[in-house]
């Protein structure tokens, strides 16, 4: 629901995409329309994989460009496969396999 200063009343965009697959939603882009729109699609489109058409800015906002994975999705996994820390007397960072204990 967006606000539209111009006519003064709030206007509110409804969309629609198939549920078949998480991979295949696309809505159409508003920030066109709307200037401050275009940051919260862009953090969406990262987060939940959500593929905005006619979007023009396609940056990432919070996560590094190497990596393809979106972290609010069901399917992302809740524990890393390596610890990382820095050995400050060594200088260097080093990977440790997680290993898990179930209590």
């Amino acid at each position: 629901m967006y606000y539209f200063f111009l006519i003064k009343t709030r206007v509110i965009f409804f969309t629609s995409y198939n549920n078949t697959s998480i991979s295949k939603k696309k809505i159409s882009s508003l920030d066109k329309i709307f200037k401050s729109a275009d940051w919260l699609e862009r953090e969406t489109s990262e987060m939940f994989k959500v593929i905005f058409k006619h979007k023009v800015d396609k940056r990432r906002l919070l996560l590094d460009y190497s990596r393809q994975e979106n972290p609010l999705l069901k399917s992302f996994p809740s524990e890393g496969y390596n610890d990382v820390f820095y050995n400050f007397f060594e200088n260097q960072v080093l990977y440790d396999k997680n290993v898990t204990t179930e209590l």
